[in-house]
């Protein structure tokens, strides 16, 4: 049976979607605006807004894509990212499955221990020393390591473990199984929502990370995507290494080379997200329903 909406129905639907076409501009509009600044030549360049480049040059496309340098600390990124959120959806998985456990009898003082450090913390300086005492620096474990357990993370998976059947988790251990075999063969194939919640905060957290690389890595070698960003705010000449190899005269605007750069290390990031988002707000509101 059809329904009919009433006025006032009707003027809320035009609201919402109102609002939501709003919101939906002011993120769009910044992302259109590096577009079309990384196709505005020299002689059009300009600091005011523009919704349509007048003449079109991808000379600043051309540039980045073919710079050697910014795919190496492309590759750099990738790893990174990849790597430490493996290192951490495995950490958090083996700490919080224990601790979830009512017979696991140190579970109240690791989870007391774990949120302490929610509240306190080393500061930079002893965590400095610490990666250079272990003999990290220079290395990608300094970029992994310190950031892979998070006590709020570790709190979110374990409330996630404890909605879990119980029954299937004893069934299980009847059946000869141990808790190896249980965490990954049962637990986890059922914890997809919340995994992919944590997985998506630690790929868009180590994509986006700057401070520690500028901390820890001297060897421009293994520099990171947002390290070269803060290089072009400085100077454009690191994005031309290995590139085009285009004439100081000839060579596109820095906008507009800052504006392609942006856009090529945005991009990756945004394609992971519809992916994802549907385990989003499953995984964030089950995961925090128990303490």
């Amino acid at each position: 049976m059809k329904i009919k909406k009433l006025g006032s129905d009707i003027a809320l639907d035009i609201f919402c979607y109102t609002i939501v076409a709003i919101l939906c501009l002011t993120i769009v509009i910044p992302f259109w605006n590096l577009f079309v600044t990384s196709v505005t030549p020299k002689s059009e360049m300009t600091l005011e807004f523009k919704w349509f480049p007048t003449v079109v040059d991808w000379g600043a496309w051309k540039t980045v894509v073919t710079s050697g340098y910014l795919w190496l600390c492309f590759k750099n990124t990738v790893v990174r990212t990849l790597l430490a959120t493996v290192v951490s959806l495995f950490f958090l998985s083996t700490f919080a499955y224990p601790i979830s456990r009512d017979e696991f009898p140190a579970r109240r003082f690791l989870t007391t221990m774990i949120m302490v450090t929610m509240f306190f913390t080393g500061g930079l300086i002893p965590t400095y020393l610490n990666i250079s005492e272990l003999g990290l620096m220079d290395t990608i474990w300094a970029l992994v390591l310190p950031g892979a357990m998070s006590a709020f993370n570790v709190i979110l998976l374990k409330n996630f473990f404890k909605q879990l059947p119980g029954g299937l988790v004893e069934a299980a251990k009847i059946d000869g199984a141990n808790d190896v075999y249980i965490l990954f063969r049962i637990v986890l194939p059922l914890s997809l929502p919340i995994l992919a919640t944590l997985a998506l905060w630690q790929l868009v957290g180590n994509w986006n990370a700057w401070f520690d690389c500028l901390l820890y890595i001297n060897d421009r070698q293994q520099y990171v995507l947002q390290i070269m960003l803060r290089e072009l705010q400085e100077t454009v000449a690191a994005i031309t290494e290995g590139g085009a190899g285009v004439d100081a005269s000839q060579a596109p605007p820095s906008e507009a080379i800052i504006a392609t750069s942006n856009l090529f290390v945005i991009l990756p990031i945004i394609c992971v997200y519809p992916f994802l988002q549907k385990y989003f707000v499953k995984g964030l509101t089950v995961g925090g329903i128990k303490g």
